[in-house]
């Protein structure tokens, strides 16, 4: 399962053979946003799939493996990131959460970002940063402030109406080395916190989205051979006779694309079935746009909640231009 990546995870990072296009940092160091369960997080998603219900919320978020001061569990485990004063230090953020788009903020230091997903961004300036699952944004970040104790703080940022959520805060602090060992003389310097977005806050998570700017003009094919348009969200399923289930309603959750919900094969593989010339396990008439046009984020018929299940295959000639457009949609809930 996927959601092996809950456990043990780590940052798989990539130099660049002639420098970087910036002052070279210090240092670097990867900060790692990860979500915690009090309990086996594969159980948790094969609970999921087994009543149709969404995974249970997560217990705790985590920087660098530690969820930090505000767990009443974990004070004693917060991660530090040292710095000294002057420097500018490159801070790898990767959002390795599993169901979670996360802000992230350091008190009173701004973040100044350089690049994102491997890739590198003309650079701009920010309070805080939004990620995704799977994301990763570089930053610089310079220790010009008076030295202290800063939080580095993390919390979700959620657009779906009604949906439940981890509503809690994780933290690691930055610490400058010239501030005083808080263990030494029984000195406690309390860090300071950052003022993080509200969890619902779209402007500020669109105002950094729409911020990354290519530093130079990005060579694309003017010529499309190919055009399709995906509606990708929720849908809802039957429960299946003699099952109970949790989704709304009694019956499950189901992913949906084009209002089709993709099937496993349960006896070849596609690429083995497709190889060998196997009749019976794929078809080729996933629709290259959505049967029906609709309102994609307003209120959606009834009659499109329910998707189509199928193997069902969209056919390309090799070395095809494509353009595709992904749409999400209203179905049951709407996430930015």
């Amino acid at each position: 399962s996927s959601w092996l990546r809950a456990t043990v995870y780590g940052a798989l990072i990539i130099y660049p053979k002639d420098g970087y296009p910036f002052a070279k940092p210090k240092r670097e160091t990867p900060i790692l946003l990860g979500e915690w369960w009090d309990q086996n997080p594969v159980d948790v998603v094969m609970n999921a799939t087994r009543t149709g219900a969404a995974p249970a919320v997560s217990d705790a978020y985590t920087i660098n493996g530690q969820p930090g001061d505000l767990y009443n569990c974990s004070s004693k485990d917060t991660a530090i990131v040292p710095v000294d004063f002057g420097e500018t230090n490159l801070l790898r953020i990767v959002n390795a959460a599993l169901n979670q788009e996360l802000f992230f903020a350091v008190a009173n230091h701004k973040l100044t970002v350089v690049g994102a997903d491997a890739s590198y961004v003309k650079p701009f300036t920010t309070d805080v940063v939004m990620l995704g699952p799977g994301q990763t944004t570089d930053v610089l970040i310079t220790a010009d402030q008076p030295p202290a104790r800063y939080y580095m703080a993390a919390r979700a940022y959620v657009t779906a109406q009604n949906a439940p959520f981890d509503n809690t805060t994780t933290t690691a602090i930055l610490e400058y080395k010239s501030v005083p060992c808080p263990a030494k003389n029984g000195v406690s310097i309390t860090p300071v916190m950052p003022s993080l977005p509200a969890f619902n806050d779209t402007a500020t998570a669109t105002a950094f989205s729409t911020s990354h700017k290519s530093p130079s003009k990005a060579a694309v094919p003017l010529e499309i051979g190919e055009d399709l348009f995906f509606t990708v969200g929720l849908g809802l399923q039957n429960c299946p006779p003699g099952n109970t289930c949790q989704g709304p309603n009694g019956s499950r959750f189901t992913a949906s694309m084009n209002n089709h919900s993709f099937v496993l094969p349960s006896t070849f593989s596609l690429l083995q079935a497709h190889h060998h010339g196997v009749q019976g396990v794929f078809t080729t008439d996933f629709p290259a746009v959505p049967p029906v046009q609709f309102d994609y984020t307003g209120n959606v018929s009834r009659s499109l909640w329910q998707p189509v299940r199928g193997t069902r295959l969209y056919k390309l000639k090799f070395g095809s231009r494509v353009q595709v457009v992904l749409q999400g949609t209203n179905i049951q809930t709407a996430e930015n």
